[in-house]
């Protein structure tokens, strides 16, 4: 069954899709459990996979071998970034279900993409998560924080997420307050994980009401919205983004409107923004910024 699934990557690595990869782990033995899984997250690969990965333990390192040949033997210039993101995001999530050895091979694909100017859909960094959960297991989870921590001028918000997941694990409040003030300093904006991070914190620190207050106004003027990138470091990732979204729409055209899709996140999977939609936010949504502080 592996060959099977070598031959149809070899087939189609020119024009590698979430389809393709998809259709190459059908052939394992997870493929029939896969399959339903795919149907039943209407064609979306990475809900999918992570299903498979997680009810099914067998062919896990086989599928991980796999994914990572594919990814080994894609050249950067024949390979578009939206190709790419799909054979890491697969690899990826089949990979963190299968040890210590994968997971750090994981990690280091991440960390290797930085030079070459390509990062992961943002779907991909949840990835991240569960690989470091893996290496707290085998008390390997330090090394990589203290990694993260010399770069944070230069992470990206998802990584700044996982530090701030993991201060909020340690009760390191000083160092989450820190963390969150400076990053929405430097941005100007903040996803919605960010400040549900700081409120994570909050809610163990108690602040004083007026605290929250003024942390309310500042969602209110700097919330990144679910379909929106930040714009610092991320033109690669927003054409991997814009083509995924484009894939997903076509195939929904016919059975969604473009505001149920949204409503679901697209891509992004995102929790339901529907209930902050505040006047404030409707004017960025039709204006494309917030409407200017009297």
């Amino acid at each position: 069954q592996i060959p099977a699934a070598m031959e149809l990557f070899t087939k189609h690595k020119q024009v590698l899709s979430a389809d393709q990869i998809t259709a190459a782990i059908f052939s394992l033995e997870a493929g029939t459990l896969l399959k339903r899984a795919y149907q039943r997250h209407e064609h979306s690969l990475v809900p999918a996979l992570k299903e498979m990965s997680d009810t099914l333990a067998e062919s896990r390192m086989e599928a991980a071998q796999v994914m990572m040949n594919v990814v080994d033997r894609m050249d950067s210039d024949q390979a578009s970034p939206a190709q790419r993101v799909a054979a890491q995001t697969a690899f990826m999530h089949v990979s963190t279900t299968c040890g210590y050895y994968a997971t750090k091979r994981v990690v280091g694909l991440y960390r290797d993409l930085r030079p070459q100017g390509l990062q992961p859909s943002p779907a991909t960094y949840l990835v991240l998560a569960r690989a470091l959960l893996l290496l707290e297991q085998y008390n390997a989870l330090e090394g990589l924080l203290e990694e993260l921590q010399r770069q944070i001028p230069h992470l990206p918000q998802p990584f700044i997420h996982v530090l701030l997941d993991a201060y909020n694990q340690q009760k390191e409040d000083h160092r989450a307050h820190d963390l969150f003030t400076d990053t929405l300093r430097r941005y100007q904006q903040g996803t919605a994980y960010l400040f549900d991070a700081h409120l994570r914190t909050c809610r163990r620190v108690a602040p004083p009401n007026r605290y929250l207050a003024g942390l309310q106004q500042k969602m209110y003027e700097s919330l990144v919205l679910p379909h929106e990138v930040a714009p610092v470091t991320w033109d690669t990732i927003q054409a991997a983004v814009d083509a995924e979204v484009r894939a997903r729409t076509d195939f929904l055209a016919t059975r969604h409107s473009m505001d149920t899709l949204l409503s679901k996140g697209g891509v992004f999977h995102p929790e339901d923004f529907q209930a902050l939609k505040t006047d404030a936010l409707h004017f960025k949504l039709q204006k494309g910024h917030y409407p200017k502080q009297a």
